[in-house]
C-alpha cells in the first residue's frame, strides 16, 4: 500500500492472469479478493492524481471486471455475501469520482451479472442509485454511456425502483434524446435498443404517451444507419416487434414505415440469426 510501483505491478499481474487464462477469474470472484480491490481502488481514487494512481486504477478495474465476466466459470456471485457487501459499499461511494474507466467497469459488472440472471439478489438500492447518477454525469462519454445503458437495461428488468426512476427521467423519450446526441455511435444504438426492449417487456404502458409516428421514425432511422451491426439489428427488430404487439398505434406506423427493406437486408446479412429471422417475419406479417 505504501509502494505505488509495486501496487501497479501487482494489479498488472492480476489483470494479465485473468486475460490470458479466463478460468482464473473464478478464483478472483470471491469476497476477500473483491473487498481488497475495492478498498485499494477507493484509496487510489481519493489520492491526488498521478501516473501511478491512474495506471493502478485502470489495471484494478480491468481485473475486477474480469472477475465478473460472462466467461467466469463460477457465476453464483450473488451467493457470496462478503462479495455482495463489498460491491454494494463500493457502489455507494463510487459515483462521486471523475473516472470514466471506473464507471464503465462498474456498469459493465452490473450488466454481466444481469446476463447471468443473478442481478436481483446482487443489485440493491445503492446499485440503482449509482447507475442513474452515472447516467447523469456521462452523457457525452460514449463508452461509459454505452455500458451505463446496458446496466440500466438489466436493472429495469429486475428492480421496480429502477423502472420507476427510468420513467421519472423520461423513459422512451430520454432514450430518443440519447440516440439523437450520438447518431453515429453503433454502441449507443445497440445499448439503447437493449434498454427499450427490456423496458417494453416489463411495462409496455410507458410507451402510450409517446408521439408514435415520431418515435417509430427515429428508431427506424437509427436501425437503418447501423444495419451492418448484428447486435443492434437483433435488439432493434425484437423491440419493434414487442412494441407492435402491445401498442396498436405502433403497428399502424410500422406498416407505414415499410420495413421490408430493413428486414430483408437483415435476413440477408445475418442468415444464421434466428432472432432476426423470427422478429423480422413477425414485423412483415403485421395486420
Amino acid at each position: 500500500r505504501d509502494d505505488p510501483a509495486l501496487a501497479v505491478a501487482a494489479s498488472f499481474f492480476l489483470l494479465n492472469i485473468t486475460l490470458e487464462c479466463p478460468e482464473n477469474s473464478q478464483y478472483l470472484a470471491t469476497g476477500s479478493y473483491v473487498a481488497v480491490i475495492c478498498r485499494n481502488l477507493l484509496e487510489a481514487l481519493k489520492s491526488p492524481p498521478s501516473d501511478h494512481s491512474r495506471t493502478f486504477i485502470n489495471y484494478c478495474c480491468g481485473s475486477l471486471a474480469n472477475a465478473f465476466a460472462p466467461s467466469t466459470p463460477s457465476r453464483d456471485v450473488h451467493k457470496n455475501e462478503r462479495l455482495v457487501a463489498a460491491m454494494q459499499s463500493f457502489f455507494a461511494e463510487a459515483s462521486v469520482f471523475d473516472s470514466c474507466v471506473l464507471h464503465a467497469t462498474l456498469c459493465n459488472i452490473v450488466a454481466n451479472v444481469g446476463c447471468s440472471n443473478n442481478l436481483k439478489s446482487f443489485a440493491t438500492f445503492s446499485t440503482v442509485d449509482y447507475v442513474f447518477e452515472v447516467l447523469r454525469k456521462v452523457r457525452h462519454e460514449r463508452v461509459c454511456l454505452e455500458m451505463c445503458l446496458h446496466a440500466l437495461a438489466e436493472l429495469v428488468r429486475v428492480r421496480p425502483e429502477a423502472m420507476a426512476k427510468f420513467s421519472e427521467i423520461g423513459g422512451p423519450s430520454f432514450v430518443l434524446v440519447i440516440l439523437g446526441e450520438h447518431t453515429d455511435s453503433v454502441g449507443i444504438a445497440y445499448s439503447a435498443f437493449h434498454l427499450l426492449l427490456r423496458a417494453c417487456s416489463k411495462d409496455p404502458s410507458m410507451f402510450i404517451d409517446e408521439n408514435m409516428s415520431t418515435f417509430i421514425a427515429k428508431i427506424c432511422t437509427s436501425l437503418q444507419r447501423h444495419s451492418s451491426n448484428e447486435n443492434t439489428v437483433q435488439f432493434g427488430l425484437a423491440f419493434l416487434h414487442l412494441l407492435s404487439h402491445h401498442q396498436r398505434s405502433a403497428r399502424c406506423h410500422l406498416k407505414e414505415r415499410r420495413l421490408e427493406n430493413i428486414v430483408r437486408q437483415a435476413r440477408r446479412d445475418f442468415p444464421q440469426n434466428t432472432v432476426v429471422k423470427r422478429h423480422g417475419q413477425k414485423l412483415l406479417a403485421l395486420p
